[in-house]
């Protein structure tokens, strides 16, 4: 298994796709965290300790808050799809899977595989640079950081990780059903977006993102474990079920 997950993580093409996510992703999160600060600061500059301290930790607060699911939906569900799509269907699509499933490897143990690399991706190019732009933001006012990073700050970046799963586990389940990549991405990026336009944001992932942009969200509501964690467990099991029911290709 550990063997599996080192091939999938040190594929040329899903490398560099991640390194272009790790940019995207803090470009789109540091751009959106530092815009409301130019007022922020030149408030506290010339104000009292207390106006300062209300600034940081209520209007940016606030903001970081609110800038994870803005940023998050449109950049990185597409960066998920399309990690999603090379680790699971571009060795099949290019021809080497062949030699790869003729290692005494079960079908569902490389479906496995491939899904636990892409999630470790996703943490990384999720968590890496959001931690990244909030401490760089906030180098010249360290002693606030507590204030950013509070339980609500986790609670909202854990229901986005959620929606995020969702994500790549719809795009496991669509590669071992659909032939070819061209379909998994189309299908997959199909999906997701018609949850932000169909059921009043009521559908997974969207519902999760919308979650997450309340001040402080319930992580027990039913809407988050049914979306949140039933249902990426459904599509696992469907994924490892469909990988043992069908060829290489």
């Amino acid at each position: 298994m550990r063997a599996l997950i080192s091939w999938e993580l040190n594929r040329p093409l899903v490398v560099m796709t991640f390194f272009a996510g790790l940019v995207m992703g803090f470009i789109s999160v540091h751009s959106d965290y530092l815009s409301p600060y130019s007022t922020v600061h030149v408030i506290s500059a010339t104000a009292s300790v207390e106006l300062s301290s209300f600034s940081l930790s209520g209007n940016a607060f606030w903001h970081v808050l609110k800038s994870l699911p803005r940023a998050g939906f449109s950049v990185y569900s597409f960066l998920v799809i399309l990690l999603g799509t090379l680790i699971f269907r571009h060795d099949r699509d290019t021809g080497y899977a062949l030699t790869l499933y003729t290692l005494p490897y079960k079908k569902s143990k490389i479906f496995l595989a491939k899904l636990v690399s892409l999630l470790f991706l996703i943490v990384m190019m999720l968590y890496f640079p959001l931690f990244l732009s909030v401490f760089l933001s906030s180098a010249t006012v360290a002693g606030h950081i507590p204030f950013i990073l509070d339980e609500a700050f986790f609670k909202t970046l854990l229901l986005i990780t959620l929606a995020l799963v969702y994500v790549a586990t719809l795009t496991a389940f669509l590669s071992m059903v659909l032939r070819g990549m061209f379909p998994t991405l189309i299908g997959s990026y199909l999906i997701v977006h018609i949850s932000t336009s169909i059921g009043g944001g009521k559908l997974p992932p969207f519902s999760l993102f919308i979650r997450a942009t309340e001040i402080n969200p319930s992580l027990l509501d039913s809407s988050v474990v049914l979306h949140g964690i039933f249902l990426p467990l459904l599509l696992i099991i469907l994924g490892v079920i469909a990988s043992e029911r069908r060829d290489v290709l």
